[in-house]
């Protein structure tokens, strides 16, 4: 496109869920825009609630081969564009539904698209990603993990498996992740080793080695609920 000329995209606002297939490269958008202008545009872009969510590469490759998408005013000619609202549907999974199926995405695309998906809808379960993009489960968790462990998506107590049902994540909350992740030291059951253990709690410790086994898995229950409780507050 010519430096100062109106494209498509200063006047339709694209859908967020449009961005998680990545674009396709100049090449193959000049390839594209060669057989629309000389078979026509067979399938229609898509709109939500006024914005683009699928045919972003279609309009791009038809701006590139010169096909006019705008009126003299500056407005999408919708009249020589195919076109159709889907609002009411889940734009996120519209938008994989029509990409993975249409377009071969590499190892490093498909780690990009669940990455994006995963800042989109947090919620989706790792299993429901998965059969989307046709990766591992395994893989959604990993980069769920890195997502998370950068504060850029949420740690959740419940996502949305395939079937659209709400579950509790499996991992438990994340503070009872944290519980589970305390040293042996202070789980039930645990003995303490005096000598590795400060002056200041020299009464702690040796009140400790006279209680009974009974008194010591009593106190740890007491304490480990006290822990999870606090976690709980400023989680």
């Amino acid at each position: 496109m010519a430096k100062g000329k109106l494209s498509w995209r200063d006047v339709l606002p694209i859908h967020p869920a449009a961005e998680v297939v990545p674009p396709m490269s100049e090449q193959e958008l000049r390839d594209l825009g060669d057989d629309i202008q000389k078979n026509r545009l067979h399938e229609g872009v898509a709109l939500f609630e006024g914005q683009l969510l699928d045919g972003r590469n279609r309009l791009d490759a038809m701006e590139l081969v010169g096909v006019s998408l705008l009126t003299g005013d500056g407005k999408i000619n919708w009249e020589n564009i195919p076109h159709h609202n889907v609002s009411g549907k889940d734009p996120v999974s519209f938008v994989m539904s029509k990409n993975v199926q249409r377009r071969h995405l590499s190892a490093e695309q498909k780690q990009e698209a669940i990455a994006k998906l995963l800042i989109l809808a947090p919620e989706k379960s790792n299993r429901q990603i998965a059969a989307t993009l046709k990766v591992d489960h395994k893989t959604v968790a990993a980069v769920r993990a890195r997502k998370q462990s950068t504060g850029e998506i949420p740690q959740l107590r419940e996502r949305i498996g395939r079937d659209g049902r709400r579950r509790r994540n499996p991992r438990g909350s994340p503070a009872r992740r944290r519980v589970a992740r305390q040293p042996a030291a202070v789980r039930v059951g645990a003995t303490v080793d005096a000598s590795q253990t400060p002056t200041v709690y020299a009464e702690l410790t040796e009140a400790w080695r006279r209680a009974s086994g009974q008194e010591r898995e009593q106190f740890l229950k007491f304490i480990n609920a006290a822990y999870v409780r606090d976690v709980e507050v400023v989680s």
